[in-house]
């Protein structure tokens, strides 16, 4: 289960989101919900089964099984430049 969520946060951080060591799982969703509104429903997904296992009183087998496969499939993202930039580009 902690390997999971350090991946997830370590994925997080390719894309430029990284979580500060006294950060909260539910104040670094916070964050990226802000930051990155594009990868809030994959990382409500996988913060929330984080801190049902973590922080639950009942762990059944399965969640950290479902927490570990939402984490290998999430494969966020660098945002792309905005077509401004994009435009400026090609006509530069």
């Amino acid at each position: 289960m902690a390997e999971a969520y350090a991946l997830f946060c370590k994925r997080m951080a390719t894309v430029g989101l990284e979580k500060s060591p006294d950060q909260g799982p539910v104040n670094f969703l916070k964050k990226i919900k802000r930051l990155r509104p594009d990868l809030e429903t994959e990382a409500q997904e996988i913060i929330d089964l984080y801190v049902q296992i973590r922080f639950g009183k009942t762990t059944p087998d399965n969640r950290i099984s479902l927490l570990a496969t939402r984490v290998k499939r999430f494969k966020p993202f660098r945002k792309a430049k905005p077509d401004s930039y994009r435009t400026q580009e090609i006509h530069s």
